[in-house]
């Protein structure tokens, strides 16, 4: 229980009945009862009260906050799990629009190192569908930046709404927010339907995802708070690192007058490898310790940026020459 802040107490309890136990689903997806986030956040200004008084019924299951790639892809994967959901984000067109600040947003104070906040004021228009769509939703997916996910949320949404908010970063720690990050790298173009059901979620412990999220049956596994930054490390290096070498081979390649597409079937070979057999799937000099066609390696790569890359993966795995 030491993992959880008193926001995310406030926000297990509006996920469980008065027993502790998860509240019955009514058919696909779990609609809650009032909250008791509304205790854990400030009024609404007076200012804004008009906005908030609109739309009384809830009507949709999920709110999506955000148009991006993430975004589109669950808009997708709910429309045919036949979840109710509705799409929230900024108006590209501000010129001609009146802006409202945001509500209440944390001083700027270069002595106390508190940041401004990094969001933008809205446009009237923008608030007033935000907070209609709000009144609207029993839940809130938050699918925008991560460095954007604290600031938006204390600007406006903790003000706004007493449903349960959640994000899908998978390194951030936020009070007042659920955590459910989707192990999965989005392209532009969408998956294949039945692929979205294999799409793994880590959350923090002791939520589960049918808490969190319901109408998902993903697989899904859930940690403490303090290992989530490792966890999400570990994502980038495999995920994020891989891509960027091999896009290096692949424009190095040209270089050398090859077609980039001549590693095509090498990279689904190494990658249909580490599906059979993870613990034996490295092959070339590092699995031999081929100290001489390594040294090779390092002075062909001289001047190049990517040799302090392969003397870092020598020195991780313990090669010494």
């Amino acid at each position: 229980m030491s993992v959880l802040s008193k926001k995310n107490k406030s926000a297990r309890s509006n996920l469980n009945d008065r027993n502790g136990k998860p509240k019955a689903s009514r058919g696909p997806v779990t609609i809650t009862s009032k909250s008791k986030y509304k205790a854990e956040r400030e009024p609404v200004q007076s200012n804004f009260a008009s906005f908030v008084s609109l739309g009384k019924k809830k009507q949709f299951s999920y709110l999506l906050i955000g148009n991006g790639r993430v975004s589109h892809h669950f808009q997708f994967y709910f429309k045919n799990l036949g979840i109710s959901f509705c799409v929230w984000s900024r108006s590209k067109n501000l010129r001609s629009s009146k802006l409202v600040s945001p509500i209440r947003p944390p001083t700027n104070s270069s002595r106390t190192g508190v940041h401004k906040p990094n969001v933008s004021n809205l446009s009237e228009h923008d608030l007033k569908s935000l907070c209609q769509k709000l009144s609207q939703s029993h839940r809130v997916l938050l699918l925008i930046s991560d460095d954007a996910l604290k600031s938006f949320y204390q600007a406006y949404l903790r003000h706004l709404t007493d449903a349960p908010i959640i994000h899908f970063s998978g390194s951030q720690q936020i009070p007042g927010i659920l955590a459910a990050h989707p192990l999965m790298s989005f392209s532009k173009k969408l998956f294949e339907p039945s692929e979205y059901f294999e799409i793994p979620f880590v959350l923090e412990k002791p939520f589960k995802l049918r808490q969190v999220l319901p109408g998902l049956s993903n697989p899904s596994r859930s940690i403490s708070a303090e290992k989530k930054k490792l966890y999400h490390a570990l994502c980038v290096m495999s995920g994020n690192f891989t891509t960027l070498l091999w896009q290096r081979a692949a424009k190095d390649f040209e270089k050398l007058e090859l077609p980039a597409w001549l590693l095509n079937p090498y990279r689904h070979q190494i990658f249909k490898n580490l599906e059979l057999d993870l613990n034996s799937a490295l092959t070339g000099p590092l699995a031999r310790k081929d100290l001489k066609t390594i040294r090779h390696n390092l002075k062909s790569l001289k001047g190049h940026s990517y040799q302090p890359v392969y003397k870092a993966f020598l020195k991780a795995e313990g090669v010494r020459l």
